[in-house]
């Protein structure tokens, strides 16, 4: 059972990809990620609130973890991803580039 992170418009969406149930959404703008528990075994991606207005984050076992693309993620592309998308303005760069 994997659970697929992906960006939903301006929000980060986190779907089981077997029941199709959402298990966690945000404004990806209000989230950052802990790097803290990404190099032990196993490893655990962390998605953390960066202020009071979502109220708890989101954990899952790097192991479980897939991409829009449906592509496993390892350490080093969940920095990468996570760096690019979360807490920032990119994702409007990105979106508006894309004519949305």
């Amino acid at each position: 059972m994997a659970k697929k992170i992906e960006i939903v418009g301006l929000t980060l969406v986190v779907t089981d990809s077997v029941s199709g149930a959402v298990e966690f959404e945000a404004p990806v703008k209000y989230l950052w990620f802990d790097a803290v528990d990404l190099d032990a075994t196993p490893s655990i991606i962390r998605i953390n609130p960066m202020n009071d207005t979502i109220k708890k984050g989101y954990k899952v076992l790097l192991s479980e973890a897939i991409d829009e693309d449906d592509v496993s993620f390892t350490v080093e592309s969940w920095r990468e991803w996570a760096r690019w998308i979360l807490c920032s303005d990119s994702i409007v760069t990105v979106l508006f580039g894309m004519g949305f």
